[in-house]
């Protein structure tokens, strides 16, 4: 299908196959442009990126609604449906787009579907039957001859077709969709330096009715200007459950129109900063002009209004996310402290305070706000990272009672190979994960990550290859995907292939450097990717290069830890081992280190001498997995260098 915005994009359940084909056909029967995945994808098709722009370009998305798709709670229709519903927020009262079908006797008060499915009229195809009527009246929607509003709930009042049964939009029934974010701060006060998965993961955590916490804060709709308006829509869409960047962006031009209209309004500039900070935090774009956008915003909001609860906040958020300095931890704490005296139940508040408690040391405070918000997951990371893992685990297994989420099984698994060292039963719990979840960038690293732990390169690579992007970025892991194909296939013991993976790794790294300039992070991914590839020399030089450009920088653990991995890559092995003796030390600070470095591939270089083998064993957790039997001895390798901090 050629790009369009006449296009109609069909949406279904594979069960729903022949149904939606009759629809189809149909449609173009009539003269319409339809999207049909069933014809038109072919061997080859980047299948997840063409859907998402079709989504994004077509002129009207027609959902296929069924007793198929109410039994299907998984699928990748309902990321397909989950995509339109996010677009219908950029969208004026009244625009035609959505056209929800329903092929049986489903009713859409109990229908699994977006609310905004049920804002407007639904028609009736029973098994597609009196598909034709319905393609007539799609075609003059398309043509200008008709409007669908989500006011009045019809379709296309103009079309002079009725449909065959048409469906008044009834009230949900159903409890508000509950929604995930998290609030961590990345690099706070020095002890996000334990891991950069925790910023991940923490965004996961379930946090019920953000949309109404925000209601409580701003006065309905009706009353606001147009301004506002703009802004309140932009604030929805920062607040839907892992929003893709491209949702951030569209937030984030709503704000540039809001700001046009009323460059006076505080509450404008106070969600323009917020969303300027969640573009760092998800590390969408975390450049020096995002950030000082932040900045800027937070501080015109303030000067604005210095009472407004939104300008505080936001500012509150803005020096967590983007700022993310010790020295600013106190006086974030008294901005939101000052807000849940004047709303003791705003949830947002709750958990920005209860992180900031958590990163500050004041673990059982901070798992206690976590459960006043409701935000179990939260409360499990939070006694998880002080390495209270009874409590963590008696958390987790309580949330997993009633809901038995992507984070929530994360967590568990989590518990299990970093707190008990077990990788079977992190596995375990992994293996729960919908196949749907695991085109998210953090869970498949996750998953990727913990296979080649378990030596299984060929699941490592099942999961990279149903991966349509080739950089991936989340807190476990930012680069590349190449860059972990490469190390399945050397684990699997395919050099070849690894050295053409790697390879393109490298291009891919050369092209981002060449528009971000010398930023540590790719100095640091090129020098392994060389490294890998036997250039020692040049993978040493850039190893030194960033750390002399990162200084005394706080950095996340998994840089930390990178920068291990190229040292081992290219001989400093003692300089390596000083390291971590030093660092195993203070397991406190440190509660990942030793199963990554008793688990990682990376460290296989060191497996078998005797001073890491003594190391893992002097410095085993308790409640670990014990450690097998002491390999055979190997010569240890002279240190090719300096040490690495």
């Amino acid at each position: 299908m050629n790009e369009t915005t006449k296009a109609v994009f069909l949406s279904y359940a594979s069960q729903d196959a022949e149904a939606a084909k009759k629809i189809c056909e149909a449609l173009r029967a009539a003269g319409v442009e339809v999207w049909f995945d069933q014809s038109e994808l072919v061997g080859g098709d980047a299948w997840d990126h063409k859907i998402r722009t079709q989504i994004k370009d077509c002129a009207l998305l027609i959902p296929i609604i069924s007793a198929n798709t109410q039994q299907r709670t998984e699928g990748y229709f309902r990321l397909e449906w989950r995509l339109a519903d996010q677009r219908t927020h950029l969208m004026a009262r009244g625009r035609p787009f959505l056209l929800p079908v329903v092929i049986d006797d489903t009713r859409d008060a109990e229908a699994q579907v977006p609310d905004s499915f049920t804002e407007v009229q639904w028609t009736c195809l029973a098994g597609g039957a009196g598909a034709e009527k319905f393609a007539a009246r799609v075609k003059t929607l398309l043509s200008g001859g008709g409007t669908s509003s989500r006011e009045s709930g019809s379709v296309a009042p103009n079309s002079g077709v009725a449909p065959e049964r048409p469906i008044p939009a009834a009230p949900r029934s159903s409890p508000p969709r509950k929604t995930r974010k998290t609030w961590l701060a990345p690099g706070l006060a020095g002890f996000v330096l334990i891991t950069g998965l925790v910023l991940w993961q923490w965004r996961k955590t379930e946090r019920s009715a953000a949309a109404e916490t925000t209601a409580a804060i701003v006065p309905p709709a009706n009353t606001l200007s147009p301004a506002r308006q703009l802004a309140d829509r932009a604030l929805a869409l920062a607040l839907v459950p892992d929003p893709p960047r491209e949702t951030l962006e569209s937030a984030g031009q709503l704000i540039d129109q809001a700001k046009a209209l009323d460059p006076t309004d505080a509450q404008v500039w106070a969600v323009g900063a917020e969303v300027d900070a969640w573009m760092v935090f998800y590390n969408y774009d975390v450049s020096e002009n995002r950030r000082e956008h932040a900045r800027i915003a937070s501080t015109r909001a303030l000067s604005l209004d210095a009472k407004s609860y939104e300008a505080r906040l936001a500012r509150a958020f803005m020096l967590i996310a983007v700022v993310a300095q010790p020295s600013i931890a106190p006086e974030a704490e008294s901005l939101l402290r000052g807000l849940l005296q004047e709303n003791p139940d705003d949830r947002r508040v709750l958990e920005i305070l209860a992180n900031l408690l958590r990163e500050t040391g004041r673990t059982g405070e901070a798992a206690e706000m976590f459960k006043r918000a409701k935000s179990f997951n939260a409360a499990g990371w939070a006694y998880f990272l002080a390495q209270r893992y009874d409590e963590a685990e008696a958390v987790v297994k309580q949330a997993l009672a009633s809901d038995r989420s992507a984070a929530n099984l994360e967590l568990q698994a989590m518990i299990a190979s970093v707190g008990r060292e077990d990788l079977d039963a992190a596995q375990a719990a992994l293996d729960q994960l919908p196949a749907s979840a695991l085109l998210e960038d953090h869970a498949a690293s996750l998953a990727v990550h913990l296979r080649l732990m378990r030596g299984e390169p060929g699941k490592a690579l099942e999961i990279l290859r149903a991966i349509p992007r080739e950089w991936l970025s989340s807190s476990e892991f930012v680069g590349p995907k190449a860059a972990l194909t490469g190390q399945a296939h050397a684990l699997a013991d395919q050099p070849q292939a690894a050295q053409a993976d790697w390879q393109v790794a490298v291009q891919q790294v050369d092209r981002r450097l060449a528009t971000d300039g010398n930023a540590p992070r790719l100095l640091l991914t090129k020098a392994e990717l060389l490294a890998r590839l036997g250039d020692q020399a040049e993978a040493g030089r850039l190893l030194d290069l960033e750390l002399q450009l990162s200084g005394q920088s706080v950095v996340g653990f998994n840089h930390l830890m990178q920068r291990q991995d190229v040292a081992v890559l290219i001989g400093r092995h003692a300089a390596v081992l000083d390291w971590l003796e030093k660092t195993l030390k203070n397991p406190g600070e440190f509660p990942f280190m030793h199963s990554a470095i008793r688990f990682a591939p990376a460290f296989n270089p060191l497996r078998g001498n005797p001073r890491f083998e003594k190391l893992l064993r002097d410095t085993l957790p308790k409640g670990a997995k014990p450690l097998e039997e002491p390999k055979a001895e190997s010569k240890i390798t002279s240190d090719a260098g300096k040490a690495v901090s």
